[in-house]
């Protein structure tokens, strides 16, 4: 959301920004603040599913003009509900193109009648070549990683932190979500430090540190880059997959561990390839009601 932030105060510097959550069901204030909006933006990963967005049948009534920007399907079933479908055609503005994260989200958005395009995740927006340049190629001696507890595997996540104990000196583990460090207490895993469940703590460390970054949370990862860290993603679903596919973001299948050590040794360029001219369009394109 700080990229988010950062790209609207970029286009719509003098505007006021009212800010609402989305896994929160929308109040009299909420629909207060969207009846006086000019544009509402909808940002964030996973909201285009059930559980990524809380919206409810008469959220409708009040909510006709959001655009999506950066998001992408987070739903564990690859296709919309029927419920789904019907409240994205009811909530999203007809009358503007959506920044969607991947082209697997443009075509399900496609089936359903909405036009959008793949810009992206706004928090690669500024990986250019020359920052990507600037990364390291080659391993460095500390390593930090990341677990999703929601999507757990206690054999692979075991066998991956094997690899890196078994190549850095020093193994730091960062607890982005909830849960993540409880997952990992469980796995009983000795010499491994823990940084404060907090971006703070993450950014002094990057910022700090010469590490490598392997996880399987992908805006972990991307924090990383942004950083100009060396980075591998540990892909545990469909949407680092999919925006590796469209971007060339350094990921690796869980399932494909035996390939991880081969990336460690190695030595590996970042080229991250940004539809540049999907971006500039969709912001060309928004139009003030």
């Amino acid at each position: 959301m700080q990229a988010v932030n950062d790209v609207i105060h970029e286009m719509f510097p003098d505007a006021r920004v009212f800010r609402l959550p989305s896994h929160e069901a929308l109040s009299r204030r909420s629909y207060y603040f969207l009846r006086q909006s000019d544009m509402c933006f909808i940002g964030g990963t996973n909201v285009l599913a059930s559980k990524g967005w809380r919206l409810r049948w008469f959220d409708s009534i009040f909510l006709t003009n959001a655009i999506c920007f950066g998001v992408t399907w987070g739903g564990i079933s690859t296709k919309p509900s029927f419920r789904d479908r019907t409240l994205l055609r009811r909530v999203l503005d007809g009358h503007q193109i959506h920044s969607v994260r991947d082209r697997f989200t443009q075509h399900l958005l496609d089936q359903i009648g909405i036009v959008s395009v793949s810009t992206s995740c706004p928090t690669m927006w500024r990986l250019s070549p020359e920052h990507c340049a600037a990364v390291p190629q080659e391993k460095t001696k500390n390593v930090m990683f990341a677990l999703t507890a929601y999507l757990r595997d206690p054999s692979a996540d075991r066998e991956m932190i094997d690899i890196l104990k078994k190549h850095y000196e020093t193994l730091y583990f960062f607890p982005q979500m909830h849960g993540d460090y409880t997952y990992f207490q469980g796995l009983n895993i000795n010499g491994v430090r823990v940084i404060g469940e907090n971006l703070h703590s993450y950014d002094h460390l990057l910022a700090n540190e010469e590490l490598d970054y392997v996880g399987s949370r992908l805006h972990g990862g991307i924090r990383a880059l942004q950083f100009k860290k060396r980075t591998l993603v540990i892909g545990v679903d469909h949407r680092s997959v999919e925006i590796a596919n469209d971007t060339g973001l350094p990921v690796l299948r869980r399932t494909e561990l035996h390939k991880l050590e081969s990336w460690i040794t190695g030595r590996v360029p970042t080229q991250i390839k940004l539809p540049v001219e999907n971006i500039t369009n969709w912001k060309a394109n928004l139009r003030l009601q």
